[in-house]
């Protein structure tokens, strides 16, 4: 069932301020620019008498008529796989693109011309093109790997990513990286690279930021639960917020030659990895540790017993998922040799 559209939207409108000019006593040939500043005004009004905020409604309001002015005027929405037409004129620094990519957001035009932003695979940051710059791209091809079936550009892209930064986890710790790993590595890196009309290099490269950024989050996470068990083999008070956490963390992965990432993982997340390799160290169990996605199901006074409180105020299935099995230690120099040869 679809819903109304713009048209009948502004139908409505034109009822609300002929009722709002008649029941105000305002002549029928006032101003239409006026009578519509006469009835937000007395909108407010209203908000204030019952303690609604008028602010945060025109905002919802703004975001609602972008997003309505967008869908009437765009064939594609956000999520669509999208082509780069081949007659498209691109500036030099944008002939590299993968030539598939994925709707980030619509923009509404004035000039009638449908413009939107296209992440493409690899990429951070999405960038504008215009309609006729895209066509709807080829449907993706399942593919089997040994993780399991990927049926999308972005659960591709995804994948490829976090395999990939497995492989050089492996590398930087000088330990043989799964062979399900290698495989898949490769499979991806060809499915993605003839998809977007690069070669399975070119794809690993176009890949290189994110993986290494990957690298870079998990090492920062490891980081923390090897701070949480040390202090927890050596009786030093626990860490209570997390921007105690994250300064120690500076310390701790400077002195390795990294730097703790700006925004991923978060401060948060960081407090949280500290506090449950902290509480399950302190009761000393031999057994593996569960995996963070078993553990977003309780707390870490629930798994790993007494004396340690949860976190509080923490969601519980906000712990970051698809860990990458490793440790922090012999980093420093790989590292640094990783991140060069990453950069483009």
């Amino acid at each position: 069932m679809t819903g109304p559209a713009n048209a009948d939207r502004a139908a409505w409108a034109a009822q609300a301020i002929e009722a709002f000019q008649s029941a105000a006593g305002h002549h029928a040939g006032r101003d239409t620019a006026e009578a519509i500043s006469s009835l937000i005004t007395a909108l407010c009004h209203y908000a204030d008498r019952r303690g609604i905020s008028f602010g945060t409604i025109l905002t919802a309001s703004s975001d609602a008529y972008l997003s309505q002015r967008a869908s009437e005027q765009h064939p594609y929405k956000v999520g669509d796989e999208v082509r780069i037409r081949d007659a498209a004129v691109l500036a030099p620094s944008l002939a590299t693109l993968p030539r598939l990519g994925i709707v980030a957001a619509l923009y509404p035009s004035a000039e009638r011309t449908e413009q939107y932003a296209i992440r493409f695979p690899g990429e951070l940051d999405a960038m504008p093109f215009t309609g006729p710059e895209i066509e709807p791209a080829p449907p993706f091809q399942p593919v089997r790997t040994r993780q399991g079936t990927v049926a999308s550009l972005t659960e591709a892209e995804e994948a490829l990513i976090s395999t990939a930064a497995r492989i050089q986890i492996s590398h930087l710790h000088k330990t043989r990286p799964a062979s399900a790993d290698i495989h898949d590595r490769e499979l991806l890196a060809s499915v993605l690279g003839q998809a977007c009309d690069l070669t399975p290099q070119e794809m690993l490269r176009q890949a290189g930021i994110k993986v290494t950024a990957a690298v870079q989050r998990e090492l920062a996470m490891q980081a923390a639960a090897d701070l949480g068990r040390e202090h927890a083999r050596t009786g030093t008070r626990p860490f209570e917020t997390e921007l105690e956490t994250a300064a120690r963390l500076a310390d701790v992965l400077r002195e390795k030659g990294c730097a703790l990432p700006r925004d991923d993982p978060s401060p948060h997340e960081l407090l949280w990895e500290y506090r449950f390799a902290f509480g399950y160290e302190k009761t000393g169990l031999h057994q593996p540790r569960p995996s963070r996605s078993q553990r977003d199901a309780a707390s870490p006074a629930e798994l790993a017993g007494r004396n340690f409180p949860g976190p509080a105020g923490r969601p519980l299935n906000t712990a970051a998922e698809n860990r990458l099995a490793a440790s922090s230690a012999h980093v420093t120099r790989a590292l640094n040799q990783a991140n060069g040869r990453q950069h483009r």
